[in-house]
């Protein structure tokens, strides 16, 4: 129109923060800020041989910043969920970002900062296949995918072998690398000796093509086994029994 700002006596006009980057600080803060316990930080010194070499593996590849993609097996009572809680609180404790989620939500509340899978990733319940991402580039999550250093997926084995696919593409797609999981440390965990995902109405054969272990990327997995069963430590028969079904 032909006028100044100054005409209207408003003064100089000083934006110190986009709403971009407020969104990713909110996104980003609310990770830092997770509440870390001394139980969760002690935890390292009460592992056991397996959870150890398990714990230093995970742990050494994010703080090198070399990749690594895993999967965690074991019965349950093996001290799957203590092994991810004492990751992470080290983890954040160094001020590093590591994100966890599960396939469900009774899983998801066992662990500091957990989250359901799809609904944090925006993953379909139904998906179809090459189906783009929900997750736009220039969003808070997106910004706190690209800073994150470590992903832990508990309970795997209940989500479908589509949905960790698609999770994958997600993280190629957003981090702009093209390497498996955009080259981030990733951790699967579950034990398909319990609740399998579950397709209403489908054959044996449509059921076993789900799997996570028919995905291409179940053999590109470094696994983890954890045999020694915490939970019932005096009583080795039924130990050893669950693991004969593996």
């Amino acid at each position: 129109m032909g006028k100044s700002i100054t005409n209207f006596d408003l003064g100089d006009l000083v934006i110190e923060n986009n709403d971009v980057d407020q969104c990713f600080a909110k996104e980003i803060e609310e990770e830092l800020n997770i509440p870390i316990t001394v139980e969760d930080l002690n935890g390292v010194n009460l592992l056991n041989i397996e959870q150890k070499r398990a714990y230093d593996t995970i742990y050494n590849r994010v703080m090198q910043r070399k990749y690594g993609s895993f999967f965690l097996g074991g019965p349950g009572g093996t001290g799957k969920t203590f092994l991810y809680s004492t990751i992470l609180a080290n983890l954040r404790a160094k001020g590093v970002i590591a994100l966890v989620v599960a396939s469900s939500g009774i899983a998801a509340s066992n662990i500091a900062g957990g989250k359901i899978a799809n609904s944090h990733f925006k993953i379909p319940l139904d998906m179809e296949e090459n189906q783009s991402s929900q997750i736009s580039k220039q969003s808070g999550l997106g910004e706190l995918i690209r800073v994150c250093r470590l992903i832990i997926w508990d309970e795997a084995s209940m989500a479908k072998r589509q949905s960790i696919e698609h999770f994958e593409r997600i993280l190629r797609d957003i981090c702009s690398n093209n390497s498996i999981f955009s080259g981030k440390v990733v951790v699967f965990g579950g034990d398909f000796r319990q609740v399998l995902h579950v397709i209403p109405k489908s054959t044996l054969c449509e059921a076993v093509n789900a799997s996570f272990v028919m995905s291409p990327l179940w053999t590109k997995l470094e696994k983890i086994h954890l045999t020694t069963n915490m939970r019932a430590i005096h009583d080795p028969v039924f130990s050893d029994t669950v693991l004969c079904y593996s």
